[in-house]
């Protein structure tokens, strides 16, 4: 998860502790079926130097903000546990 999150992010973390892992069947409008997404959620910390972090148009968001915006369920869940 760590290099994923550098691969896509450019930021470096430190695991702490597994969330959990959720199974989500949900319904794509754009390809007319069903998919069926299993996700696993961490706990992590950011490392490093902070001047990189926000290089990449990363945007910090509450909470709440980040709810409203989230698509599946299951990263909802993992957001507020």
């Amino acid at each position: 998860m760590a290099r994923e999150v550098l691969e896509e992010l450019g930021c470096r973390i430190v695991l702490r502790e597994s969330i959990g892992t959720a199974i989500q069947h949900f319904f794509s409008s754009d390809d007319s079926c069903w998919y069926t997404m299993e996700a696993a959620f961490v706990r992590a910390e950011l490392a490093g130097d902070s001047s990189t972090r926000h290089s990449n148009g990363i945007v910090w968001l509450r909470q709440d903000q980040a709810e409203e915006l989230l698509f599946h369920a299951c990263h909802v869940w993992a957001l507020r546990s």
